[in-house]
C-alpha cells in the first residue's frame, strides 16, 4: 500500500466505472486532455480518502464553500462524456445526450440501479419512476457547456503559486519590451513582406481569373499556363466545367464521341487542353 502503484491499481476500476477515455468519442474519437481527474482519482486511493468525501469532490465538488483547485479537478467526473465536434452536429442534441448520461452514470456507480431505464418509462424493476429520472436530470441541466475547449493543454498548476506569481511578475516587464514597437522592426517588417512577395509567384499554383468573367467565356490563369474554356453549347441542362489536361489521343477520341453524339453538345478547344462537363 506504501506504493504508488496501488493507487493506480485501484483506480483502474473506478475509471471504467466513471467511462475514462483520452478520446472524445463518435466518428472521429479526437483525443482529449483529461489527466489531471485521472491523477486526482489515483492520488484519492493513494490518500485513502473516505468516501463521503470522495462522493461529494466528485459530483459537486465546484460547488463546496472556498472550492479548491483539486476539488474543481474532481468534478471531472462530469466530464467523461461522449464530445462530438463533427461539423454539422448540433450543440443541443449532444448537450442533452450528455446530461443524460450523467444521469445514468451517477445512477449506476452509486446507486448501483438502471436508472437510465427510466429515461422513457418508468423503472420496471426498481423504485425509479420516469419523474425521478427527470428531477435528476434538472440538476444537471443547469451547467453551460455548449463550447467544451478541446485544447491538449490543462490550466493546470502543482507548484508553488506564490512563487508562480513572483516570476510572473518579474517576466511582465520583459513582455513590455517585446511588445512595443519601434522602427527598427517596422523596417525589418516591410523587407521581410517584400522578400517575401518575391516568392509568391513561385507559391501560388491555383487558377485564378484573369479578367472580365463570363458565361459565354471564362479564362482562367496560373503562373504556368492560360487556359480558355468556351460554354457548352446545345446541351439541355446546364452543366458544371471542370478543366482537365488530355492525350493527344484522348483528344481524338473525345472529338470522335461527340461526333457520334451531338446531343451533348460541342466544346471549342484550345492547344492540349480539352474542357469537359461533369
Amino acid at each position: 500500500m506504501a506504493s504508488p502503484h496501488y493507487g493506480e491499481r485501484w483506480a483502474n476500476m473506478w475509471l471504467d466505472l466513471a467511462r475514462y477515455a483520452d478520446t472524445n468519442g463518435y466518428e472521429s474519437d479526437e483525443p482529449r486532455t483529461h489527466w489531471a481527474w485521472r491523477d486526482w482519482v489515483i492520488n484519492a486511493f493513494n490518500r485513502n480518502m473516505p468516501f463521503d468525501r470522495f462522493t461529494i469532490e466528485q459530483i459537486a465538488g465546484d460547488m463546496l464553500p472556498k472550492a479548491t483547485e483539486d476539488q474543481r479537478i474532481a468534478t471531472g467526473f462530469h466530464r467523461n462524456t461522449l464530445v462530438n465536434s463533427e461539423a454539422g452536429s448540433k450543440d443541443d442534441e449532444f448537450r442533452d445526450a450528455a446530461v443524460k448520461d450523467r444521469v445514468e452514470t451517477t445512477g449506476a456507480v452509486w446507486l448501483g440501479s438502471t436508472i437510465g431505464c427510466s429515461q422513457c418509462h418508468d423503472h420496471k424493476y426498481d423504485p425509479f419512476t420516469q419523474k425521478d429520472f427527470y428531477n435528476m436530470y434538472a440538476i444537471y441541466n443547469n451547467t453551460a457547456e455548449s463550447s467544451i475547449d478541446l485544447t491538449e493543454q490543462l490550466k493546470v498548476f502543482k507548484g508553488d503559486n506564490a512563487e508562480l506569481a513572483r516570476r510572473k511578475a518579474a517576466v511582465e516587464p520583459f513582455r513590455k519590451v517585446l511588445a512595443t514597437q519601434t522602427p527598427e522592426l517596422d523596417a525589418a517588417q516591410a523587407k521581410w513582406e517584400a522578400r517575401y512577395k518575391e516568392r509568391l509567384p513561385a507559391l501560388d499554383i491555383a487558377w485564378k481569373p484573369a479578367g472580365n468573367v463570363s458565361t459565354e467565356q471564362t479564362t482562367f490563369a496560373s503562373d504556368l499556363k492560360t487556359i480558355s474554356a468556351i460554354k457548352l453549347e446545345g446541351a439541355a441542362q446546364p452543366a458544371t466545367i471542370q478543366l482537365q489536361v488530355w492525350t493527344a489521343q484522348q483528344l481524338a477520341q473525345q472529338k470522335q464521341w461527340l461526333a457520334a453524339e451531338p446531343q451533348w453538345g460541342a466544346w471549342n478547344e484550345l492547344g492540349p487542353f480539352q474542357a469537359a462537363a461533369e
